[in-house]
């Protein structure tokens, strides 16, 4: 049996910089599960909503830690990634990746989600401050987290 609490997280991303950057025409921006970049969209679309299932396991010295095929980094720095890149001939070639920090979601919205069996969201623009696509580690505040309730 697996340990810990199933969550659903809706990276819900806004602002794409578009198709093109640098040398690349067919920008596209997918999110990682386990080795394989899934989902992708192109690079120009209005709007983007990426769904990763994990598990919450409370830990017994306090705090969260999360597992799961979309879950990346050691314990008590965990992250999902949004990576870009380009598919040629169906093969993901991809050139940046954004780490969203599942920590730097309040505890509160992980407990609400849990109690109320409800949806994490994490709402973000994807294009940085030079007009590229947003990359490296995401900084506190830079996703705005909240929870989803039904109705």
């Amino acid at each position: 049996m697996l340990e810990g609490t199933e969550v659903r997280v809706e990276l819900r991303g806004t602002r794409m910089p578009g198709a093109r950057f640098m040398d690349r025409s067919a920008v596209r921006l997918g999110i990682q599960k386990n080795r394989e970049v899934v989902d992708d969209i192109p690079g120009d679309s209005n709007s983007v909503v990426f769904i990763a299932s994990l598990r919450v396991v409370r830990l017994k010295e306090g705090g969260n830690d999360f597992r799961g095929p979309y879950v990346f980094g050691n314990r008590g720095d965990r992250f999902l990634y949004l990576c870009w890149g380009e598919r040629k001939n169906g093969k993901w070639e991809g050139f940046r990746r954004a780490k969203i920090k599942l920590a730097y979601a309040p505890t509160e919205v992980w407990e609400q989600a849990i109690n109320a069996g409800c949806t994490v969201v994490g709402q973000l623009e994807l294009t940085d401050a030079k007009g590229g696509p947003k990359c490296a580690s995401l900084k506190p505040g830079e996703v705005m987290w909240s929870v989803a309730f039904p109705g």
